[in-house]
C-alpha cells in the first residue's frame, strides 16, 4: 500500500543590518516511528520582498531614519530654562525721579531754614546767643542811727539809771548822803582876868556848856542799769534791734546759646546746620542692562551646548538624526512530497 503526502512548506527570508547569510533548518515536528522517509521537495512559490516594518524600500535597501532628542549642556554658573542657558542675576532698585537711595530706601530731602529760639526767660541779643537779666539777692541796710550787730540792726537808747546807796545813807540830787550828829561841847577856856574898872578888876569865864554838832558825809551813788545794758555816766544806754532795710539785689547779665529747632515736619541733618523735610518712597526692582526680565530675577542668556546620542548627527540646530538600514523580507512556500509508509513532516525555514 503506498500513501501519497504533499506537504507545503512556507519559508521566509530573515533580514538583518549588515549583509550576512543565517540557515536555520527545522526539526521534524511529528516524527513517525520507525524509518522515516524523507520529503521530496516538489514545488516552490514565486519569492515576495518586503521590508521590515518601520522600514521603508528606499531603491534596493529598507532605511528607517530613528529621531532622539538632543540634550542641551549649559557652561558652569548657568541653569537650563525653556532649552536655553540662563545665568541668573538679582534685580536693581530704582528709586523714583527725584528721590535718592538711602539705607535701602528711596529718600527725597527739602532745605528748609532752622528756627533759633531762646530757653526760657531768655531773649534773643546777637544771632547766636541769648541773654536774660538775674537779680542779685537782696542785701540788708541797718537805718540812720543804728549800727549793725552781726545779721541784725541795733540802736542804742539811753535810760535813766538807778542810783543805789549803802545803808544809812539817803539819795540826794545823784549822790549818797549821810547825817551824823555828835557832841561837840567845847572844853572850857581858862578864867581870864581883866582889867579892872570903876570897880576893880574882874574875873570872866565863859563856856560851852554843850554843843551838838552834825556831820554830813557824801559820796557818789552807784549807778545799777538793767540786764542787756551799760552804764554810762547816770544813764543806761541800751541797744535795741531795729527792722533793717532791705535793698534790692543788683542785676546782672546772664548768657545763654541759642537753640535751633527744625520747623515742624522737618528734621535736623547729622551736622545739626540744616532742617531737612524727609519722603519716603517705594522703590521699584528692575532687571539690569543686557538681562530678560522673569518675573523676580533676571537672566543673561547664553549659547548652549546641544549634543546628541552617540551615532546620531544634529539635524535643524535641535533635532538628532540617526538613519537604519535593514535587508527586505523575502517571502516563498515550498511542497514537499512524501511516499512511503512513515513520511516525515516538517518546515524548512531559510533566513538570508
Amino acid at each position: 500500500m503506498k500513501v501519497l503526502i504533499l506537504c507545503t512548506i512556507l519559508i521566509f527570508s530573515a533580514y538583518a543590518q549588515k549583509e550576512h547569510h543565517h540557515h536555520e533548518v527545522g526539526k521534524i515536528i511529528s516524527p513517525p516511528k520507525g524509518k522515516v522517509t524523507p520529503p521530496v521537495r516538489v514545488e516552490e512559490s514565486p519569492r515576495n520582498k518586503r521590508c521590515p516594518e518601520g522600514f521603508q524600500e528606499i531603491g534596493k535597501q529598507c532605511v528607517q531614519t530613528v529621531h532622539a532628542p538632543a540634550e542641551i549642556v549649559c557652561p558652569h554658573g548657568t541653569e537650563q530654562i525653556d532649552g536655553k542657558c540662563a545665568k541668573i542675576v538679582g534685580k536693581h532698585q530704582v528709586c523714583p525721579l527725584g528721590f535718592e537711595e538711602e539705607d535701602g530706601r528711596c529718600v527725597r530731602a527739602m532745605k528748609a531754614s532752622p528756627e533759633v529760639h531762646c530757653p526760657p526767660g531768655f531773649v534773643l541779643v546777637e544771632k547766636n546767643q541769648c541773654a536774660k537779666k538775674v537779680q542779685g539777692p537782696p542785701r540788708h541796710k541797718c537805718p540812720g542811727g543804728s549800727i549793725a550787730r552781726g545779721d541784725q540792726c541795733v540802736q542804742e537808747v539811753a535810760e535813766a539809771a538807778k542810783h543805789v546807796c549803802p545803808n544809812g545813807f539817803k539819795q540826794f540830787d545823784g549822790r549818797c548822803v549821810i547825817e551824823e550828829t555828835f557832841d561837840c561841847t567845847p572844853p572850857r577856856k581858862p578864867v581870864v582876868h581883866t582889867k579892872g574898872g570903876k570897880k576893880g578888876p574882874t574875873v570872866k569865864e565863859e563856856f560851852v556848856l554843850q554843843s551838838t554838832c552834825k556831820r554830813i558825809t557824801t559820796e557818789p551813788a552807784r549807778t545799777i542799769c538793767e540786764k542787756g545794758s551799760r552804764p554810762q555816766g547816770k544813764l543806761c544806754i541800751k541797744e535795741v534791734e531795729v527792722e533793717a532795710i532791705v535793698v534790692p539785689g543788683a542785676f546782672r547779665e546772664v548768657f545763654a546759646p541759642v537753640i535751633i529747632q527744625c520747623p515742624k515736619g522737618t528734621m535736623q541733618d547729622e551736622e545739626g546746620k540744616e532742617c531737612r523735610k524727609v519722603e519716603f518712597a517705594k522703590p521699584s526692582f528692575v532687571c539690569p542692562p543686557s538681562t530678560v526680565d522673569l518675573g523676580e530675577k533676571c537672566a543673561v542668556f547664553r549659547p548652549a551646548k546641544i549634543v546628541c546620542p552617540r551615532g546620531f548627527s544634529l539635524e535643524n540646530d535641535h533635532q538628532c538624526v540617526k538613519t537604519v538600514f535593514a535587508a527586505p523580507i523575502v517571502e516563498f512556500s515550498v511542497t514537499f512530497k512524501c511516499t512511503g509508509k512513515n513520511c516525515a513532516q516538517g518546515k524548512e525555514h531559510h533566513h538570508h
